[in-house]
């Protein structure tokens, strides 16, 4: 499948149930096919990328392409600093030390610390 993505940058906590609606609003929701790209742009902004599988009116959507690499990582989130360093190294060793750094946090906090894993993958653009 492919999927529409929509850039959202501003904070996780309200913002995520209105995409949700939005996205169920618009039937661009496949919970068997579904993920949800994060950037820090700072110590308080983030940008989310989110898998549509068609347009969602009221949001700004984007498509995104290229090629990157994974990594998963196991810890607490106050490692990220860390992941995202490993993953640029890997974008600069392919040829792109600019390259996009991306996270698909597969549990939010409160999860994490109910299961005892935080499972946490890297994309690193090459």
């Amino acid at each position: 499948m492919t999927h529409a993505v929509f850039h959202v940058p501003i904070d996780i906590g309200r913002v995520f149930p209105r995409v949700q609606e939005h996205l169920e609003a618009a039937k661009a929701f496949d919970p068997e096919d579904f993920f949800i790209l994060s950037k820090d742009l700072s110590a308080w902004t983030s940008e989310h990328f989110f898998a549509a599988s068609a347009d969602v009116p009221g949001e700004e959507m984007v498509r995104l392409s290229g090629k990157s690499r994974t990594r998963v990582f196991v810890g607490p989130y106050a490692d990220a600093k860390r992941w995202y360093e490993e993953m640029k190294t890997i974008s600069a060793a392919h040829g792109k030390p600019e390259g996009e750094v991306n996270f698909d946090y597969t549990t939010c906090p409160k999860c994490a610390k109910h299961y005892g894993h935080n499972y946490v993958v890297g994309f690193a653009e090459i």
